[in-house]
């Protein structure tokens, strides 16, 4: 701890420490003595004054400064730009509508069993269905065409182009210490020319907190600034003594920053490290992202890329799991994929991704600083809100008109829950946070594409339709509906996981189509929970602020809805096995016939070829891993 401790501050805890005078002066003193002690010619006179806090009167130095200069370093000025109120509600009124009218015929279809095809032996391919693979070939055509012409801007980059000034932020809380230090090593190795600064903001500044700036200062040596100011940003102000005292002693810094301040959560510590960047460090973008994520050397590089479009106030890029130990984590590995390089793809196209991932996302200075207080103060329902930050600043982007895309070519490596209550946790809250963050967006719908409607209300709507059709097929569906069903749910998956096979030229992307099974016992009770305590601010298992979700609520509702799908499906087998018994045989029963038999043997058999699949997988893994210790053993 000793190379710590030596460089660790704390604001007011010694009148003789450098800062401590800029800490108790006002902000036209603390503005001209940054600039005067640079360049004495600013002074232009020099007047009797009262001391700060009535004491004796000092000579204080008047500088033609009223305060702390800008920095522009080659970003525009943002202008907020406001259309007339009607246009707006009529802009509102098409969006909405259009976007609606392309979902609803087919809600509506559904309701009245409307069907294009339809068997006696109970088989039928109904409107939803046609719309369902319509939808994912559509959103596939538009997220290959982004690829393409992101494709064709890195390919034609000038090869001197500098790109923006741009600083990189770090946020974490206890972070498990070897992830931690993993983190710092990939931010050590970024290329790009224009990186300014970067600052990690750890969320505590308690005994248990400090091995992080002892950590920072081994990862990056003497020229590391650490230090831990005693306060909350949040709560002494950004236009405190005590920022400005802050602002003066990192503006001295030369080399990575880390600040230690008191606990507050994720949005707080991004909020310091944001103001510090505004205040003291001159960046035209700020890359954001977490303390356990590995990132690609020229992520950075990437992200800044994309924002030469003056019209682009905020990117994302390509975020991928690296601990895919079992199946829970596996598949929200492959599902990752296509989140970023399908789903954030396709919204890219059409310029408003709607959530600028945490691990991996950049944002203009300028638009961070229109932003940052009505996003550090969101409130739900009357109740601060500590999730939802990555989403709710994309949110606030996206409000201003400006256009959010994706680039698959920064990267970055994070973790994933590998335990089923653990990831329900952290599916609810993500769930809780789309589904307020919807009803926050859809009021500038009107600014950007009509994809961005239609895709909220789909997304909104598809999970409450699924629930419908799945809660019908377990409790008044045939034994017949119920394996039929189950087939169509991994031939649905397979069909879209042919692209990311097409794409990456990796088979291993055809075992998502089991993540629907998964989608179908988590996912589905996570939005259901999700939208029954909206109001609820827990953060769940990860929790920065202590309030985390009960145990009853954890637990509770996953095996509860577990407990309801094998009910349902014992209750269906049995209604069969009942129905073959009896003496007057149901209209619906055919007996246990070939297609029975056929979907029986297709489900078992895609089960078990998806078994072996995955112990390839593994088995390939980890003859690679011993590959590169051989080789590493080998150099040593």
């Amino acid at each position: 701890m000793e190379p710590f401790a030596k460089n660790t501050q704390r604001y007011g805890d010694n009148p003789n420490q450098p800062g401590y005078e800029m800490a108790h002066m006002s902000e036209l003193e603390a503005s001209y003595k940054q600039q005067a002690q640079q360049d004495p010619s600013l002074a232009d006179y020099s007047t009797e004054t009262q001391g700060l806090f009535g004491g004796p009167g000092v000579t204080r130095r008047q500088s033609r400064f009223t305060t702390a200069p800008r920095y522009i370093t080659g970003s525009r000025r943002f202008v907020k730009k406001r259309d007339p109120r009607f246009l707006v509600v009529v802009k509102i009124l098409f969006t909405f509508l259009g976007a609606l009218c392309l979902v609803c015929p087919v809600i509506v279809g559904y309701i009245f069993h409307f069907n294009l095809i339809s068997t006696q032996q109970g088989f039928f391919f109904g409107l939803y269905g046609v719309f369902v693979i319509c939808h994912y070939f559509i959103q596939a055509c538009f997220a290959t065409a982004n690829r393409l012409t992101v494709n064709r801007k890195v390919r034609n980059r000038d090869p001197n182009w500098r790109g923006l000034a741009t600083g990189v932020l770090v946020v974490g809380y206890r972070e498990d210490p070897e992830l931690y230090r993993q983190c710092l090593e990939s931010c050590k190795a970024l290329q790009y020319n224009n990186l300014r600064r970067v600052m990690m903001v750890v969320d505590g500044d308690e005994q248990e907190d400090e091995y992080m700036g002892t950590i920072f200062q081994e990862v990056f040596g003497p020229e590391a600034t650490v230090i831990a100011p005693g306060f909350n940003l949040v709560e002494v102000g950004p236009d405190s003594r005590e920022a400005k005292w802050l602002y003066n002693e990192l503006a001295q810094a030369r080399g990575p920053i880390c600040i230690l301040q008191k606990h507050g959560g994720k949005r707080h510590a991004m909020y310091c490290g944001f103001h510090v960047f505004l205040n003291c460090i001159p960046t035209d973008a700020i890359m954001v992202t977490d303390s356990d994520t590995y990132l690609d050397c020229n992520a950075v590089k990437e992200l800044a890329f994309m924002l030469n479009d003056p019209k682009v106030g905020a990117a994302t890029g390509d975020v991928r799991i690296w601990n895919d130990d079992n199946w829970i984590s596996f598949l929200s590995a492959l599902r990752y994929w296509f989140a970023f390089n399908m789903e954030r793809a396709c919204q890219s196209f059409h310029k408003c991704v709607g959530c600028v991932s945490g691990p991996l996302g950049i944002y203009r200075t300028e638009i961070i600083r229109v932003i940052i207080e009505p996003w550090v103060s969101q409130k739900f329902l009357g109740i601060q809100c500590t999730y939802g930050d990555d989403r709710h600043l994309t949110n606030l982007t996206l409000k201003l008109g400006q256009q959010v895309v994706y680039t698959h070519y920064a990267w970055c490596l994070t973790e994933t829950p590998t335990q089923f209550i653990r990831w329900t946790v952290q599916q609810t809250r993500w769930s809780k946070s789309f589904y307020r963050e919807g009803l926050y967006n859809s009021r500038w719908f009107h600014k950007h594409s009509i994809w961005m409607a239609y895709e909220m209300i789909f997304q909104t709507v598809y999970p409450g339709v699924l629930l419908y059709i799945f809660l019908y097929t377990l409790f008044f569906g045939t034994l017949l509906r119920m394996l039929m069903w189950a087939n169509v749910l991994i031939v649905m998956g397979f069909l879209k996981a042919t692209y990311a096979v097409i794409i990456t030229k990796n088979v291993k992307y055809l075992l998502v189509s089991f993540y629907g099974f998964l989608y179908l016992c988590g996912l589905m009770i996570a939005k259901i929970h999700a939208v029954l305590f909206l109001w609820d601010n827990g953060w769940g298992t990860s929790s920065r602020l202590g309030a985390k979700m009960s145990k009853w609520q954890q637990y509770v509702f996953p095996f509860g809805w577990n407990l309801i799908i094998i009910g349902g499906m014992s209750y269906n087998i049995t209604k069969f096995v009942l129905a073959s018994k009896a003496d007057v045989k149901p209209i619906w029963y055919h007996g246990f016939d070939f297609w029975h038999i056929l979907f029986s043997c297709t489900l078992a058999g895609a089960i078990v070829i998806g078994l072996i699949g995955y112990g390839l997988y593994k088995t390939n893994k980890w003859m690679m891993t011993r590959r590169g210790l051989t080789a590493i053993q080998q150099k040593v």
